[in-house]
């Protein structure tokens, strides 16, 4: 019976081990995974694709626009962030905030509402 206890306390140390190396390594590297780097140009067969998409339409009418998909409120904007995606005690939730910072092309939350 003892012997049936500790492998089942190695298995539950083992898994606890690894899960928790998952988190750091998570958190470690996956922002830095998903920095971004300069626009790509086009190759010319998405160029044709960009145009053929384009065509029949009036230009000058074509607007530009996007969404703000993070903010802090910093700016006066009314944005806010869940309080537990800023906190170190959730972990998962603030590795996710930081992988919209990066991809988003930011540069940490004090500038998140620039973006």
């Amino acid at each position: 019976m003892a012997k049936m206890a500790r492998s089942r306390r190695g298995f539950l140390g083992g898994a606890l081990s690894f899960g928790l190396g998952l988190l750091v390594g998570g958190r470690v590297g996956a922002p830095r995974a998903f920095a971004p780097g300069p626009p790509l140009p086009l190759d010319d067969d998405e160029q044709e694709y960009v145009a053929e998409a384009l065509t029949g339409l009036e230009r000058e009418k074509i607007w530009d626009t996007h969404v703000h998909i993070v903010g802090m409120g910093h700016a006066g904007t009314g944005c806010w962030v869940h309080p537990d995606a800023m906190s170190h005690w959730h972990p998962l939730r603030r590795l996710r905030l930081e992988i919209y910072l990066q991809a988003a092309g930011g540069s940490g939350l004090a500038r998140a509402d620039e973006m």
